[in-house]
């Protein structure tokens, strides 16, 4: 079974990583990140479309097993040619269904995903991955109390795997518990590294969204910092860096660069844009304030509303002050 890493839609985290519409692209070959979001939402992330094996544990589900074991194995267990059919038979039927619920979220369609989980989780209820991708698929929908007992679930069951922790995380994050959602975020990136022998960009990226909603900006910079060295392609680590290099005030004119260089390079980024006029409105800079305004709105017309960016998008005060004195001014 495959665990899928997504972002959130419904809560935003200013941050690296997060969800419904949030969880997003790949890490690599092995991993997700999990957003099962919006490109335009930057909170704390999530594993969403690519998918990660947990190791031997499809066909170790399958059969009951305690301990996850691979095909290559199955040879060696006492298991007749009768059994040894059934069980890649099964085998096929649950990649099926894990097939239909990853298509599912990619099409951002969360509770028919959520229903295929479910049905997974019915067939065997030792299956950590299932529990932990169905509480991806619960925080993208908001449903975030659910999604805590389903990675309550996977970490009892795999304790040593990193995903579920990231994904309590972000679903602490959705309610607001900035201060567990960093012990969460800590320890997945401990076990991410005790487990690849590297660091995860992304639970760097989600302890910086948390310490950003705790008000430790220095500690936040430091991190997506980090985050957006070890991730290079990760647009939101390197916008939420310079947001954050704007809120502290220690080099504006820096932060204003790279939010230039991000919607050079990336036209479509609306939060780059949004994040931009801002900074210029707050500058004097009317004329160019409104054109970038007018490209973030036609991106993604949730930038209209200050309360989205404050509450879901979460921005840091300073720049939401100057969305907001653009917003007054209009």
């Amino acid at each position: 079974s495959g665990q899928v890493r997504m972002p959130l839609t419904f809560i935003g985290g200013f941050g690296s990583a997060a969800v419904a519409g949030r969880f997003r692209h790949g890490r690599d070959g092995t991993r997700g990140v999990w957003t099962c979001a919006s490109s335009s939402d930057g909170g704390p992330r999530m594993l969403s479309v690519s998918r990660r094996v947990w190791a031997g544990w499809a066909i170790g589900v399958v059969l009951g097993w305690g301990t996850a074991v691979g095909l290559s194995n199955a040879e060696e267990l006492a298991l007749t040619d009768e059994e040894r059919e059934m069980a890649v038979r099964d085998l096929r039927r649950v990649t099926e269904l894990q097939n239909i619920a990853f298509e599912y979220t990619s099409q951002g369609k969360f509770e028919k995903a959520d229903a295929v989980w479910t049905r997974l989780i019915q067939m065997n209820p030792q299956n950590p991955p299932a529990f932990s991708n169905r509480g991806n698929c619960r925080v993208s929908q908001g449903r975030f109390l659910e999604a805590l007992e389903d990675y309550k679930r996977a970490i009892e069951l795999a304790p040593e795997e990193p995903d579920p922790f990231l994904g309590r995380g972000i679903a602490k994050e959705g309610l607001r518990d900035y201060a567990e959602a960093l012990v969460d975020y800590r320890t997945a990136a401990e076990k991410y590294q005790a487990k690849y022998g590297m660091k995860d960009a992304f639970a760097l990226g989600n302890q910086a969204s948390a310490l950003s909603g705790l008000g430790r900006w220095e500690e936040a910079l430091a991190l997506y910092r980090e985050a957006s060295t070890l991730n290079k392609q990760d647009v939101f680590f390197r916008a939420n860096e310079a947001m954050v290099m704007y809120q502290i005030g220690t080099d504006r004119d820096k932060a204003e660069r790279e939010l230039r260089f991000l919607i050079r390079k990336y036209p479509s980024f609306a939060d780059g844009h949004a994040a931009l006029a801002a900074v210029l409105w707050r500058r004097g800079e009317r004329a160019e304030a409104e054109s970038q305004f007018a490209s973030a709105v036609k991106l993604d017309p949730r930038y209209e509303d200050v309360s989205w960016v404050r509450e879901f998008r979460r921005w840091p005060p300073e720049l939401v002050e100057g969305l907001s004195q653009f917003a007054a001014f209009k």
